[in-house]
């Protein structure tokens, strides 16, 4: 199990279950305690766990679409501290946390994270 099996249940149950949840119910104020509650994963001290929560709010963001950017000004201090990370793998899905926002809103967000 170990590692593997952590994956498994982010990737397989935790995500999916994250991302139905805020998909199917259009409520702002839900999405804003779910997002709140996964970016205060990022100051775990295990990489997995930060690296787990990026993915799972890029999966939100992917799964919502635009509507979800309202929840871009408290997500973006996230980004930008999850963006300075010491492990490679949590900074690279950060990378990709950026690119599904930027996509969606249509907006470079490097003025954001300086």
């Amino acid at each position: 199990e170990g590692e593997a099996g952590y994956n498994d249940l982010v990737d397989n149950l935790m995500q999916p279950c994250i991302t139905r949840l805020v998909q199917h119910v259009n409520d702002p104020n839900l999405w804003k305690v779910v997002n709140h509650a996964l970016i205060s994963k990022g100051e775990s001290s295990q990489s997995r766990v930060r690296q787990s929560a990026i993915k799972i709010v890029a999966a939100c963001f992917e799964a919502v679409g635009e509507e979800y950017l309202v929840l871009l000004p408290e997500t973006m201090p996230f980004v930008a501290e999850v963006m300075e990370d010491t492990n490679e793998e949590v900074e690279a899905e950060a990378q990709k946390l950026i690119q599904v926002i930027e996509k969606l809103s249509g907006e470079d967000l490097d003025s954001y994270l300086r």
